[in-house]
């Protein structure tokens, strides 16, 4: 479940929630699939079989990276908070879920044995996704001032760093009153996480009001009553699962609505900081509670079911468990070279000679001077070359290298790159040491050329988004009985959602061509109201792509039907149900390196044909005499009518 928890806090703080309108957005754009029921049931579950533990079995380490999202101001100055600031709200967070804040002994009698403790250490980052040695603290100038529940996706997508491996924190203005948000967790139950992109969201979204402890800092501006680093602790509760202590059930009384046994029932959220004891639903409140609404000087603890549940959370929810083998917290290393990129060849690649190259970078501590590395093609080692970098490369800096030039062959490729030796000792990380590519080297063949598809050629490509389906050859009768063609069996495909399969030429050569032209036959009979297509692309870039490069062609359901429409599969039966397509390729005349791709746009209604393809440089023009059919060569007519067979042997419809 993707839940997007908002806190406000204010007389009628409950109703300021962006709680339920988030969630409902969420399941409107089908992004959220699984409801509270399902994460509450999932969770019950997984927490029993657990034995309801409410002690860490080992502490847990949590990487963090604060996004400061600021407005342009200098460091330490209103919305470009200080390190100093980010720093005491790390120690925020480690005090209260540890229990180790000043003010735990401010708990009243009758709640200190239920409070619990966390082992939890949230430490910032100092290993980037990249593996470089970072503070934990990106510093982004914002496009906008203030930012809205709205605005989420924008905001995070101005900073981010994988929510599998880190705890994402966005410091930044948020509008009105809004204090703070957090992504709830989601259970590990298939099919109930729609959207791929939940995890460009995950996290916690902060007011730069509010960040830190006005008791680690005088010069922190902090806002009035929210000034002790609470509004963290509380998001990151959510984060971890917990729920607001007043269930967000309308004013509701009986039953535990925020799924936590030794939190006290209670109707409502509870703002400033009231003397204790207060009464709700016939009981005192436990507004002291991290997970209520009151000032951050009136909280102090969370419950030791609450504890409970977050470790349920931390050991079994994805993008929380996997946060323990982050390596944002991994040591760098002295002597480490890194593979950043490989340059050439890339994927797709005209020639057979390559030169390949490679991007490294320095992501260890020490200068590079000098390393070793490997090239090897198709699992055979080619090259093992050592290079020096003058000046040396520091930290973080990147250097192109070069290896020596080399054949390879037409089809794929593997090339693979490793490094061996770094400043002359052997490499003391092998997490990027290494890297892998596959090229893609396409067949030729000369202009000009006929296909008529007894065999789909070796020489011919595919790109299929579904390999269930696939350009095959069948029989396909037109003035021949015996004729096959190419085809997709479309009318077995259960999908509606215009996949695509694509049938591509090898590389045709048409640099001396004056007048070039497509020549193919089609057939295909529409099934209801089911609408395939067929597009036909071309392409310069040698990739083995069915959609790249220009469409030169498509036409689908009735345009592209070639007889009546029917509810069975379609096989053609005679040359009534082909069409000839004519298409100029002037504009591509001169040019070498031509790809055309025919790519079949599936609906999931009938087959499509395609047979006798034919590429040609110019027009030739000719008809031709096949035989004389009247007058024979002796007749007892005194008045006969000529009649003879004539044959297209060009290239032209006429």
């Amino acid at each position: 479940m993707t839940l997007l928890t908002v806190c406000v806090v204010s007389v009628q703080s409950q109703d300021r929630c962006g709680v339920v309108e988030y969630t409902a957005l969420k399941r409107d754009k089908k992004k959220l699939l699984e409801s509270d029921n399902h994460f509450e049931s999932w969770l019950k579950e997984k927490k029993e079989r657990s034995q309801n533990r409410v002690e860490a079995l080992e502490s847990y380490r949590i990487p963090v990276v604060v996004h400061v999202i600021h407005k342009g101001e200098s460091i330490g100055s209103g919305t470009n908070v200080s390190d100093a600031q980010i720093a005491s709200q790390i120690g925020v967070l480690n005090r209260d879920f540890n229990r180790l804040n000043a003010d735990a002994s401010d708990t009243p009698s009758e709640f200190q044995p239920v409070a619990g403790s966390l082992a939890i250490e949230f430490v910032l980052a100092t290993q980037s996704p990249e593996g470089l040695s970072t503070t934990g603290i990106i510093r982004v100038n914002g496009s906008k001032n203030q930012w809205t529940v709205n605005d989420d996706e924008t905001l995070k997508a101005t900073s981010y760093w994988p929510a599998e491996d880190y705890l994402n924190i966005w410091v930044t203005d948020l509008s009105s009153t809004l204090l703070g948000y957090a992504q709830f967790p989601i259970s590990d139950l298939d099919g109930l996480e729609d959207a791929e992109d939940n995890r460009l969201t995950d996290g916690v979204v902060i007011d730069y009001s509010v960040v830190g402890s006005n008791e680690d800092g005088d010069d922190f501006n902090l806002t009035t009553n929210f000034n002790r680093g609470r509004t963290a602790t509380h998001e990151v509760g959510h984060f971890l699962g917990l729920r607001h202590i007043w269930g967000d059930d309308n004013g509701g009384c009986g039953g535990n609505n925020d799924y936590v046994s030794d939190t006290p029932d209670q109707a409502n959220s509870t703002s400033g900081c009231p003397t204790h004891p207060q009464t709700s639903c016939s009981v005192q409140t436990m507004f002291q509670n991290y997970m209520d609404y009151t000032n951050d000087v009136c909280m102090n603890l969370f419950t030791e079911e609450q504890v409970g549940r977050m470790l349920t959370v931390l050991d079994n929810s994805p993008r929380r468990v996997s946060l323990m083998n982050s390596n944002g917290l991994e040591p760098l290393y002295e002597n480490d070279l890194g593979i950043a990129q490989i340059l050439n060849p890339n994927q797709g690649n005209c020639g057979l000679l390559v030169t390949p190259s490679i991007l490294v970078r320095n992501f260890g501590t020490q200068p590079v001077t000098s390393a070793e590395l490997q090239f090897s093609l198709n699992g055979t080692v080619v090259e093992t070359k050592q290079f020096s970098f003058s000046p040396a490369l520091i930290t973080s800096e990147t250097a192109e290298i070069t290896f020596d030039a080399v054949t390879i062959t037409s089809g794929n490729n593997e090339l693979y790159f490793q490094v061996i030796r770094t400043n002359s000792i052997t490499d003391e990380s092998s997490e990027n040491d290494s890297m892998t590519s596959t090229t893609f080297v396409p067949f030729s063949t000369e202009v000009p050329f006929t296909e008529t598809f007894t065999a789909i050629p070796d020489t011919w490509g595919k790109d299929n988004t579904d390999d269930a389906i696939t350009w095959e050859v069948t029989s396909a009768p037109n003035n021949d009985a015996s004729n096959t063609a190419a085809y997709l069996n479309l009318f077995q495909s259960a999908n509606e959602i215009e996949e695509t399969q694509s049938l591509i030429t090898p590389v045709m050569d048409l640099s001396t061509a004056t007048a070039p032209f497509l020549y193919f036959d089609v057939a295909y009979a529409q099934r209801r109201a089911l609408s395939d297509g067929l597009k036909v692309f071309i392409s310069t870039e040698c990739e083995n792509d069915g959609t790249a490069g220009t469409q030169i062609y498509f036409k689908e359901g009735d345009n592209l039907a070639t007889t009546t429409g029917r509810t069975s599969s379609f096989v053609p039966t005679g040359e009534d149900q082909w069409r000839r397509e004519v298409i100029d390729l002037s504009a591509y005349a001169g040019l070498s390196n031509i790809q055309i791709a025919f790519t079949g746009v599936n609906k999931g209604g009938n087959n499509i044909y395609i047979d006798n393809v034919s590429v040609v440089k110019e027009v030739s023009e000719n008809v031709a005499i096949t035989r004389i059919t009247s007058p024979g060569p002796v007749t007892c007519l005194e008045s006969v009518i000529p009649e003879i067979v004539i044959s297209n042997p060009g290239n032209v419809t006429i």
